[in-house]
């Protein structure tokens, strides 16, 4: 028989564990004697006894976490959390359900005029205030159930007359009234003199610049982005950089867009793997979508939804609206905006979707490695790629030089024909999710002359690689041509659905923007506004959705690295939303009031890129005034004898399928038809109204488009270059960017939601305007010398002999901008007979037009000559483009029947 025996370590581990058990078990006592019985030479003695009191009550893990201590003490989960912001007064109310959708007074009315509070049922509630918000939590579980954010219209009230209930207490602000009862009356008016102070203190409850909810922030810093590629490069890294949170909304979201090009590390930069590795590494993620109507747009917002959710539970994903009977059928979320850490903000008109990569070599050729691999002589290089001519201009050439190359898709490896093998074209056909690496040195290198030295950063990136050859950028359905073809299949984002080998893509210019710190903060504000809005209405009761809270605006630290690379600046957020966008009481277009300020403040010259153009004056289907405020800036000019000049950059036909003149092109004609009532037709345009007036009216203002050419199977190709910038620069100090069209939808604010900043410049460099010194602002002289160099082909050809400091001067002006545009028109009606075009004036001349055989096709020699002088991408916008003819669609057609604030 074996007796235990316990040996010595095994004895002093007992000690001590009855040590310490018993020190950390010792329960917290009050004192015995009643308060009423302390005397005054006690008191100290008494203070330390509460004191030890307190003291082992909290450390003791069972009475700490108790509900009954929590209360005590006025504590919960968010209150320590330092960028929510200081703690504020806490406590347990009550709160009946289904208050919010109570009318004010909150309370039903009986015989007698009294108040039956016995209507509804009332739930103990934990009430929370920070400096900028109150909401409420669920006790049992923590779980937030509501979020009230201080806005122009936050008010608080307390008492049965106000509120309509004994011991009330009623919130209100712009989205809701939260009513709330506490047990006493001296309760309630404790709380709402608490509340009522914290939002005097607040910076959102005052009236702001533009009607904006957001104030002016004079410290800031921000940065521009020109085309898609930079833009999505620095996304990807700021998603990349995210610790807390990612906001992002977006017109249109496609999952498997790449984020970085050429793309040389697998799937690591394409969107949807970014947010996939986010969220495992504890990233909450919330993504708005705009809900399309599916009759009319092909976004395919539900494969968007599915696929996001599918990544990771961390991921949630809403859309909206919901096209119900009497609900929103004809307007949009048209805002693009990604949030990160509630730090860094991105905003502008750039998607993250299909079709908007580009960067300012705006290539029409993507055929990819489709090339035999032996040395060829320099005719051999005729099918299916871009060729090299001496006398092609410079973009043309660096667009054929190494910037596709083969490195990263096996789609790429070719039979001895120079085809797709068998194996990878099923792969295309059939769609696939993954595009594998293949080993540097394994690429084919095609023997094509170098002739020019400009490169991108597409080539840069390659040239590190040491990888020569043709590298597809646009992969499946990033292949666009908006005119050629709309989307299909959008659930097959790698099968393409346009023929690469016969049409070319349509290039993408467009102009994105971030901000850093405090003005991050406030465009998570709006972000924020707009998801609680859209749970409380869609998914009130899921909690798989949960509420987002705004963190606090004080102390916001921006890294010394951030300083360095951005811009300082003083900025502010716009927006344009209502009660369907973001569910406020009243509609704001800041937006709007911040183009009129900037138009008639302007000194020097105002510089516009814009999608759109509709804007006329007196007219019954037209509201915004952004034409009538140009008009009185140009003759407040003309009338003082000053040079103003205006520069507008727009889209030379709107970017929907079909032809103009044939079956199908009705969307096109109704834009253009408006466009063209706003600019130069119709008795009340713009130009109509300046040439009564002004004897010449070029003087001062411009309108120009962008195009651009290059080769595909051995014959010279023609494209526009899509305008989709929202973009105005004034006087070379002021900036706004964002995703606000010239036109009613944008800018009226009851109808798309729409996101902005306006920059002003706090720090300048010296400049010249009208020939004169001039202090130039650093973010907006930077980004439209960048514009102007861009479009005038200096990017591209660094040896011309241009001077872009003084955009006002008639040299350049007159000799540079005006004069660029028109010769490089004349040269593209000359080769490829382009639509639109001035001399085409009516339907039956736009048919004779196109039945003559263009120069490209009957002499490409010639043509090549020709296009050897193109300078650039500017070209005039053909105003007196089928003039004759009445553009407005048949109510026979679709368009037709569509009401007209639909395209305006």
């Amino acid at each position: 028989m074996k007796i235990p025996v316990p040996t010595k370590r095994l004895k002093e581990r007992r000690r001590t564990f009855r040590k310490s058990s018993l020190k950390n078990k010792e329960l917290p006592r009050l004192p015995r004697r009643l308060d009423a019985l302390v005397t005054a030479p006690q008191l100290a003695r008494r203070m330390v006894q509460l004191e030890k009191y307190l003291q082992n009550l909290l450390s003791n893990q069972i009475y700490r976490a108790h509900q009954h201590t929590l209360e005590f003490l006025e504590v919960s989960h968010l209150s320590f959390i330092n960028e929510l912001g200081e703690k504020g007064k806490e406590g347990a109310v009550k709160k009946r359900s289904g208050g919010h959708r109570i009318p004010l007074g909150c309370c039903t009315r009986c015989c007698g005029g009294c108040y039956c509070e016995w209507a509804g049922h009332w739930n103990k509630r934990w009430l929370i205030t920070k400096e900028s918000y109150v909401g409420y939590m669920r006790p049992k579980d923590g779980r937030l159930c509501c979020v009230v954010l201080m806005d122009e219209d936050f008010r608080v009230s307390s008492g049965l007359i106000h509120t309509g209930v004994h011991h009330g207490l009623l919130v209100t602000n712009m989205t809701r009234n939260l009513l709330l009862k506490c047990w006493t009356r001296r309760k309630a008016k404790e709380w709402a003199d608490y509340i009522s102070t914290l939002a005097e203190k607040c910076e959102y409850t005052k009236r702001n610049r533009y009607k904006s909810f957001a104030p002016v922030r004079s410290e800031s810093y921000a940065n521009w982005y020109i085309d898609g590629a930079d833009y999505f490069n620095a996304v990807a890294d700021s998603l990349e950089s995210a610790k807390e949170e990612i906001f992002i909304t977006d017109w249109w979201l496609s999952p498997e867009i790449y984020m970085k090009r050429p793309v040389t590390e697998g799937n690591k930069w394409r969107l949807d793997q970014i947010l996939r590795r986010k969220a495992e590494s504890g990233v909450k993620i919330f993504v708005l979508l705009y809900k399309e109507v599916e009759m009319a747009l092909g976004l395919k917002s539900s494969y968007s939804k599915l696929t996001l959710r599918k990544l990771h539970p961390s991921i949630k994903v809403m859309r909206h609206p919901d096209h119900v009977p009497g609900g929103v059928l004809l307007w949009a979320h048209h805002e693009k905006t990604v949030v990160i850490d509630q730090n860094i903000a991105f905003l502008g008109g750039i998607d993250l979707c299909y079709g908007r990569w580009d960067d300012f070599t705006h290539r029409l050729v993507d055929v990819g490695s489709a090339l035999p691999t032996k040395q060829s002589s320099f005719t051999d290089l005729t099918q299916g790629a871009l060729r090299k001519f001496p006398s092609t201009p410079d973009h043309l050439n660096t667009a054929a030089d190494s910037n596709f190359n083969s490195l990263q898709l096996n789609i790429h490896r070719k039979t001895s024909f120079g085809r797709l093998s068998n194996t990878n074209l099923e792969k295309v056909e059939k769609g696939f999710d993954e595009i594998d690496s293949v080993p540097v040195g394994q690429s084919n290198v095609l023997a094509v002359p170098k002739l020019v030295t400009c490169r991108s950063s597409v080539d840069a990136d390659l040239d590190k690689l040491g990888v020569q050859g043709n590298a597809k950028l646009w992969y499946g359905k990033d292949y666009t041509n908006f005119i050629a073809k709309d989307f299909v299949d959008l659930d097959r984002p790698f099968q393409d659905f346009i023929d690469r080998t016969t049409t070319p893509r349509m290039p993408w210019h467009d102009i994105g923007a971030v901000v850093y710190g405090v003005a991050a903060r406030d465009v998570s504000r709006h972000f924020i506004q707009r998801w609680n809005a859209t749970k409380l209405e869609k998914a009130k009761e899921n909690t798989y959705i949960p509420l987002v809270i705004p963190k606090s605006t004080k102390n916001v630290h921006i890294p010394k690295k951030v300083k360095e690379g951005a811009v300082p600046c003083s900025c502010q957020i716009l927006r344009s939303v209502s009660t369907w966008s973001a569910g406020i009481k009243h509609t704001e277009n800041s937006i709007y009031w911040a183009y009129l300020d900037a138009i008639k403040e302007a000194k020097h010259y105002i510089y516009i890129e814009n999608q759109f153009f509709i804007s006329c004056h007196d007219d019954r289907d037209v509201f915004n005034k952004i034409a009538d405020a140009l008009y009185d800036r140009i003759m407040q000019a003309h009338r003082a004898k000053h040079k103003f000049r205006v520069f507008v950059v727009l889209p030379l036909l709107p970017a929907f399928e079909g032809e103009i003149g044939e079956t199908g092109g009705s969307s096109i004609l109704a834009i253009t038809h408006w466009n063209y009532k706003s600019i130069c037709r119709g008795g009340n345009s713009l130009l109509e109204r300046l040439q009564r007036d002004v004897d010449q009216p070029e003087e001062y203002i411009s309108f120009c488009g962008l195009r651009t050419y290059s080769e595909l199977d051995g014959q010279p190709v023609s494209e526009l270059v899509y305008v989709h910038s929202k973009l105005m620069i004034v006087d070379d100090n002021t900036v706004i960017i964002g995703s606000a069209n010239i036109n009613d939808r944008s800018l009226l604010g009851k109808r798309d939601s729409e996101m902005a900043v306006i920059v002003n410049d706090t720090n300048t460099v010296m400049s010249k305007m009208n020939g004169k010194d001039y202090k130039a602002g650093l973010y907006a002289s930077g980004l439209r010398k960048h514009l102007f160099k861009e479009h005038l082909g200096l990017m591209t050809n660094p040896d011309l002999n241009i001077d872009i400091t003084d955009p006002v001067s008639d040299t350049f002006f007159k000799e540079v901008w005006q004069q660029t545009a028109q010769h490089n028109t004349e040269i593209y009606d000359k080769v490829f007979h382009c639509i639109p075009c001035d001399c085409v004036t009516s339907f039956d001349e736009l048919k004779q037009y196109k039945s003559k055989e263009p120069l490209c096709t009957s002499s490409p020699g010639d043509a090549y000559n020709e296009l050897a002088k193109v300078k650039g991408f500017l070209v005039k916008m053909p105003l007196e483009f089928l003039c004759l003819e009445n553009l407005e669609p048949s109510i026979a057609t679709q368009e037709g029947m569509m009401p007209t604030k639909l395209w305006t």
